[in-house]
């Protein structure tokens, strides 16, 4: 996963400087019913390059975070004892080929995409006892599980470009994704069944131009 990393970071480098690079920054919000009235969040940067005005390829470093609903436990007299905690994270990269479609003249384009991801992901869990008084929660048990996942989503999307000296865009986006964090937080020792494949998100992505566009043209 480093070395995958080390590699993607070199080629951006040496092409940092071409006027067919933009540079990107951004975030989501992802609805799960895993999450039940929680959110699933991701921030996002990377790189998009200009092929043509058609293809526009990108790749793209992610950060997912979220935390699952609060268990609580109950005796056999419906009397809560216990109450379990978990929080789920993601780092990985996606390649995204897309596909800009539209009148540039105008200055809003509708992009269709895909994005293969890569991403590590971390669970934990941590189990909070209540006392004899049934007043304080005391920590008395966690864990943590690791793993590498896989996954593939698609979206659409509009791309409106903004006036400057600079080219400059934001993208509004809707997107599907399978990305599974759910396995992970299965693993944890104290925990139940929690699927998590099938996520809806809205992204919202900045873009901008490492070199300035003398004529003032749209990239």
């Amino acid at each position: 996963m480093n070395k995958l990393i080390l590699l993607t970071i070199t080629l951006i480098t040496s092409t940092l400087y071409s006027q067919k690079l933009k540079g990107f920054g951004g975030g989501g919000v992802y609805l799960n019913p895993a999450f039940e009235k929680s959110l699933f969040v991701n921030l996002n940067t990377g790189l998009e390059y200009k092929v043509n005005n058609l293809i526009k390829p990108e790749i793209e470093f992610n950060y997912y975070f979220g935390s699952l609903p609060d268990a609580s436990i109950f005796n056999e007299a419906n009397i809560q004892t216990s109450l379990l905690v978990r929080t789920t994270s993601a780092m990985g990269i996606n390649f995204c080929p897309k596909i800009n479609l539209g009148d540039y003249e105008d200055k809003v384009i509708f992009q269709i995409f895909t994005q293969f991801n890569i991403y590590n992901v971390t669970a934990k869990g941590s189990l909070f006892t209540l006392n004899s008084n049934q007043t304080n929660l005391i920590k008395t048990d966690s864990d943590e599980y690791k793993e590498i996942r896989y996954s593939f989503g698609i979206g659409i999307g509009m791309l409106f470009e903004l006036n400057g000296n600079n080219s400059q865009s934001i993208a509004l986006n809707l997107v599907y994704s399978n990305i599974e964090i759910g396995n992970a937080i299965n693993k944890l020792k104290f925990n139940g069944v929690i699927e998590t494949r099938q996520s809806l998100g809205i992204s919202l992505k900045y873009y901008f131009s490492f070199k300035k566009n003398k004529n003032n043209i749209i990239n």
